[in-house]
């Protein structure tokens, strides 16, 4: 989870300065959650990394640094975030109301979820 972020942010923006910093295909999930009435970031984002090494590798290069737009004197903390895991996350999000808003304020699945047999837990698809 990256926290203070400038609220100007869009999800695009956001996205493209991540990848570009090295983090492209790294994450299965990401939401910028959107005010719907500013229409301005809530200050954080929740991003899904495949491995444990690539979220520390994107702490090391956000945690306390500033962000490159909009000349914000918000200084980046990078936690983990109380939702692990890119199914806990589909859980969560894919059914609820932030996802059937503007397209660009959704949560964002990288990947297709999987479908688990209730009786016996094996993996139906994927």
């Amino acid at each position: 989870m990256m926290r203070n972020l400038p609220n100007k942010y869009t999800q695009r923006m956001l996205l493209l300065e991540v990848n570009h910093a090295g983090f492209l295909g790294a994450f299965d999930f990401f939401y910028l959650p959107i005010d719907t009435e500013t229409g301005a970031n809530r200050g954080y984002a929740f991003l899904n990394f495949l491995d444990p090494a690539l979220a520390w590798m994107f702490r090391l290069m956000y945690e306390g640094r500033k962000m490159s737009r909009f000349n914000s004197s918000k200084v980046i903390t990078v936690v983990p975030a109380t939702l692990q895991g890119f199914e806990a996350n589909y859980m969560h999000y894919a059914f609820s109301r932030v996802s059937r808003g503007d397209p660009a304020a959704r949560p964002l699945f990288l990947r297709a979820a999987m479908a688990w047999s209730e009786s016996d837990g094996r993996v139906l698809s994927g």
